[in-house]
């Protein structure tokens, strides 16, 4: 499958209602695909940089899902084959 018949697919990350931090589909409203959750008390000890430090971890995690070779695409569309590491 080349490059150019992969469908890709855009993620946003969104605080929910209750505070959490998740990734989900963009323009879509359906469940987060991630979350991250914070205690009260390390969201305290952390002030507003709660928000930075969950962004990396959702992005972490989105990276090693996509270097595992697994599609974040929705159920239905075709898993992209993992591409080989060259070294």
């Amino acid at each position: 499958m080349s490059v150019d018949s992969k469908l890709e697919t855009l993620l946003e990350i969104v605080e929910l209602e209750n505070g959490d931090l998740a990734i989900r589909r963009a323009e879509e409203d359906g469940e987060p695909l991630m979350v991250v959750a914070f205690s009260d008390e390390l969201r305290d000890t952390l002030d507003e940089k709660y928000v930075d430090v969950g962004r990396m971890m959702l992005t972490a995690g989105v990276q090693m899902v996509a270097e595992s070779g697994y599609s974040l695409s929705p159920a239905g569309e075709a898993p992209a084959e993992p591409q080989p590491t060259i070294h």
